[in-house]
């Protein structure tokens, strides 16, 4: 009985120490806040053609009706009305939808701020210690920000490690533990033909960097 009892609590104890462990694991999809999750831009839904066909249609309406454009535009307005998309007030709400836009990119998970947990992805360095990095942008994706254009700012985690890591490569996914924080900051990265300026929504002061497993 008591050998059934001690194999029952330690089920129980793997249970519960399996499920607080998963719990504290994040996904980057954890970042956005609802109403992030919610908003759909139609402009970003385009396929190649569209873009093409929007860019035909803006070029006309910024002309003074020159004619050679217009088959172009009678063309365009014809291929969204088949796909059922009403492109002349798409192009309208424009404004309104960029600012849709924007604040859903730069909008932060309120419910994690302050919580501790562990994030994966790929390191871009910003701040070097002799061979050791200490400051760098957890980004979702390889590559990102240095040959990609940047995710959202609130898809990048501004990290400062005090101790440093050795980078292996921009191509080795990681996964940084610590307490997760807002604040929208501007960052200068690197590139091999200059410097470009990202947007973060969030940063942390990581306890531990390890290689992702």
């Amino acid at each position: 009985m008591i050998l059934k009892l001690r194999s029952l609590l330690i089920v129980c104890f793997v249970l519960f120490t399996s499920a607080s462990f998963a719990a504290d694991r994040w996904g980057w999809r954890d970042l956005l806040p609802e109403q992030s999750k919610a908003f759909v831009d139609p402009f970003v839904r385009f396929s190649a053609m569209q873009r093409y066909d929007l860019i035909n249609i803006m070029t006309y309406r910024e002309s003074d009706n020159d004619p050679e454009l217009k088959t172009k535009y009678d063309t365009a307005i014809q291929r969204f009305s088949e796909s059922k998309i009403d492109i002349l007030e798409l192009i309208e709400k424009r404004k309104e939808i960029a600012e849709q836009r924007k604040v859903a990119q730069s909008s932060v998970n309120t419910e994690l701020i302050g919580q501790k947990g562990r994030l994966p992805g790929y390191i871009v360095p910003l701040e070097m210690d002799g061979m050791l990095v200490t400051q760098f942008l957890l980004v979702p994706t390889a590559g990102a920000c240095i040959h990609t254009p940047p995710p959202p700012a609130n898809q990048i985690v501004l990290v400062n490690l005090e101790k440093g890591i050795e980078l292996v490569s921009l191509y080795t996914p990681v996964w940084i533990e610590g307490e997760l924080e807002s604040g929208s900051q501007k960052s200068d990265v690197q590139l091999s033909d200059g410097i470009a300026e990202v947007d973060t929504a969030y940063t942390m002061l990581a306890t531990s960097v390890e290689l992702y497993n």
